[in-house]
C-alpha cells in the first residue's frame, strides 16, 4: 500500500505543479481572469485592512501574554459559539459596508454561479490536484524540522470527543460552516479587495500568509500557504466561490477522517 502512495505521489506532485503553475500564467499573466474588482472603493480597503487585524488578533495576543488555550480542556460548544461570532462579525461588518453602498452582494461573492454538481466536481477535481502538492509540503517541512505535526484545536476535540453527539457538530462545523465563512471572508472579498489596489500576484500571497498563519501551527504554515494559493487560484479559473468552497470543505473532511483513524489505530 505504501509503494502505491509513493508512485502516486510522485506522479501527482509534477502533475499539480503544472496544472496550478498553469493556471497562475493564464489568470495573472494572460489575465484570463474571472474575478472583477472594479466596484471597490479606498473604503474597502480600510475594511480589509481592520479583516486582516481582525483574524491576526488572537495570535497577536497570545504571543504577547505567552499563553496558548489547551483544546483539550476547551469545551467543544464554547469553541462553536466563539467561532461563529467570530466570524460571523467579520462576515457582518462585511456585508453591511457593501449593502449600505448599493453593492451587489451576487456580484462580491459570485452568487451568480448556481451551486450545482458541476461546481462541486470541479472543486473535487482541483482539490485532486493540490492534495499531492500540499502534502509533499507538509512532509517536507515537518521532516526539515525533525518535529510531529501539531493538530489544529478542532481535530483535537474531535478525537478527545466520547459521543456521536459532540463529533456530529464539530464535523459540521469544520466541513460545512468553517469552509464557507473562511472562503466568503478570504477569496470573496479580501483576496478581491487586495487585488483591486496591489495587484493580484501580491493579494494571491498576502491571503495565502494570512489563511496560514491564522491557523497558528508552525508546521503547517507552508502547506496551508500552498493551500490557499490554490483556493485562490480554482476560485479566479472558474469565477466561482462554490468551488474553492468545496475544496475547502473536502479538505477538511479527508483531515478529519485521516486523523481520526490514526487516533484510532493507535
Amino acid at each position: 500500500m505504501e509503494w502505491v502512495i509513493v508512485v502516486a505521489l510522485v506522479l501527482g506532485v509534477p502533475l499539480s505543479l503544472w496544472i496550478y503553475t498553469r493556471a497562475f500564467r493564464r489568470v495573472y499573466f494572460v489575465q484570463d481572469e474571472r474575478i472583477l474588482v472594479t466596484q471597490y472603493s479606498r473604503l474597502d480597503a480600510a475594511i480589509a485592512f481592520v479583516v486582516a487585524l481582525y483574524l491576526l488578533s488572537p495570535l497577536l495576543l497570545a504571543s504577547s501574554s505567552g499563553k496558548t488555550a489547551d483544546p483539550i480542556r476547551m469545551d467543544a460548544q464554547v469553541m462553536l459559539v466563539g467561532y461563529f461570532l467570530y466570524y460571523g462579525t467579520l462576515l457582518l461588518l462585511i456585508v453591511a459596508s457593501l449593502v449600505l453602498r448599493h453593492i451587489n452582494l451576487g456580484e462580491v461573492f459570485r452568487f451568480d454561479k448556481t451551486l450545482g454538481l458541476h461546481a462541486v466536481r470541479r472543486g473535487f477535481v482541483f482539490l485532486m490536484y493540490a492534495a499531492p502538492l500540499v502534502f509533499v509540503a507538509g512532509f517536507f517541512v515537518n521532516w526539515w524540522l525533525d518535529a510531529k505535526q501539531d493538530q489544529q484545536d478542532v481535530i483535537t476535540l474531535f478525537e478527545q470527543s466520547k459521543s456521536a453527539a459532540q463529533r456530529i457538530p464539530l464535523f459540521l462545523a469544520a466541513v460545512i460552516a468553517a469552509p464557507v465563512a473562511e472562503e466568503l471572508v478570504f477569496r470573496g472579498y479580501l483576496y478581491s479587495v487586495v487585488k483591486r489596489f496591489l495587484g493580484g500576484i501580491p493579494a494571491l500571497v498576502l491571503t495565502g500568509i494570512v489563511f496560514a498563519v491564522i491557523h497558528a501551527n508552525i508546521p503547517s504554515l507552508l502547506p496551508l500557504f500552498l493551500f490557499a494559493c490554490c483556493l485562490t487560484l480554482a476560485y479566479e479559473t472558474t469565477g466561482s466561490l462554490w468551488v474553492s468552497m468545496t475544496m475547502h470543505a473536502a479538505f477538511n473532511a479527508v483531515n478529519l477522517v485521516i486523523s481520526l483513524s490514526q487516533f484510532q489505530s493507535v
